[in-house]
């Protein structure tokens, strides 16, 4: 009964539920009319990628010199090529053939330097750290792990979190009187506690599962999906640091973390709204201990990047400053910081636990 309870009394303020639904049809409705613009060099890149894609050998390399020699080649041609056609040597037809070829090249200079530069990232990944990175399309798997926290998630767990013990204080239901009767005795009193924490976490989760599954649709439905059975040091972004761990390996750890700040998240929101007995107050607490921080950083108080709970909430900050702090043990601060972020809500739930139910 008491679980019940605790959805009606979310399920009755109205307008929070309107917001909320408001925030995640603007964001639908932008993941279907706004998608990522897939550039013609992107286009290039692709095809250089999917060509090339695997480990290192010789035969890439000659490959991608080969390339490189061709449209250097192409370019430089231009003057003569408009000089011949312009002399009667070549026929229009000609030129604008080669023109064609000489738009291609120009497009392609800057991709297949950048192909160039990953190859030559590959080969030093294999004598720096005996690691062996792979060739592939990575345009969608960068844009969907390497982002920041979804601003979605968190303020939706706010706007339904930071108000859960506002009703207890503030209003009045139709379950008001069997409320009473389970605040009346301390069991009754911890086990709404239990509910509400309980219905936070089921909160934050079903969030992220409407925040991932839309970022997915919306970057690989345009990108594809690459292997992402490949050692995840093939990404220039991570570097040697992780090893050989896999690409899915790290998704798969980037969401379990992402799971655990969304749940404390809930938990931190509900503590102060038990504490300060919700409203704005409550809002403007949690928003200091985990928003706060981030935009001090963004003033470049460089110092508060190490508290930095929307890191945190993207996981992959969190994980790639902990390689850049220690390279020899990876995920040494990473652990460190969850580690106090999961002793600190503790301590403060049980904290707001003892004042609640005595």
């Amino acid at each position: 009964a008491h679980h019940s309870i605790g959805v009606w009394e979310i399920l009755k303020q109205r307008k929070l539920i309107l917001l909320l639904l408001l925030l995640i049809g603007v964001k639908g409705v932008y993941c279907i009319t706004v998608p990522y613009s897939q550039s013609y060099t992107d286009e290039i890149y692709y095809t250089y990628m999917t060509r090339l894609a695997g480990p290192m050998d010789v035969d890439k390399q000659n490959y991608i010199d080969s390339e490189i020699e061709r449209i250097n080649d192409t370019i430089a041609a231009y003057d003569s090529q408009m000089r011949a056609c312009v002399e009667g040597d070549i026929s229009e037809k000609a030129f604008q053939s080669y023109f064609s070829e000489y738009q291609k090249a120009l497009a392609s200079s800057d991709v297949v330097l950048r192909v160039r530069d990953h190859a030559q990232y590959l080969m030093n990944l294999k004598v720096e750290h005996q690691l062996e990175g792979h060739f592939l399309y990575d345009t969608g798997i960068i844009d969907y792990v390497c982002r920041d926290f979804d601003g979605l998630l968190y303020f939706g767990i706010l706007l339904l979190c930071c108000q859960m013990f506002y009703s207890e204080y503030h209003m009045k239901t139709s379950s008001h009187s069997f409320l009473l009767i389970l605040r009346s005795t301390k069991m009754g009193r911890k086990a709404i506690l239990r509910a509400k924490f309980r219905l936070g976490m089921v909160v934050s989760a079903i969030l992220l599962v409407i925040t991932e599954t839309m970022m997915y649709l919306y970057v690989f439905s345009l990108h594809g999906t690459a292997d992402l059975s490949v050692p995840l040091c093939s990404l220039e972004q991570f570097g040697g640091s992780f090893k050989d761990m896999s690409i899915q390996s790290y998704l798969v750890l980037v969401l379990l973390v992402k799971a655990m700040a969304a749940v404390m998240l809930s938990y931190i929101g509900i503590v102060l709204s038990l504490l300060l007995k919700g409203g704005i107050w409550a809002y403007a607490a949690t928003m200091s201990l985990t928003l706060l921080p981030r935009v001090l950083t963004c003033f470049h108080i460089d110092i508060f990047q190490y508290v930095d709970y929307c890191s945190f909430l993207s996981a992959d900050g969190m994980f790639r400053d902990s390689s850049f702090l220690n390279g020899d043990f990876p995920f040494f601060y990473a652990a460190v910081f969850i580690a106090f972020m999961f002793c600190t809500v503790a301590c403060a739930g049980k904290f707001a636990k003892d004042k609640y139910c005595r």
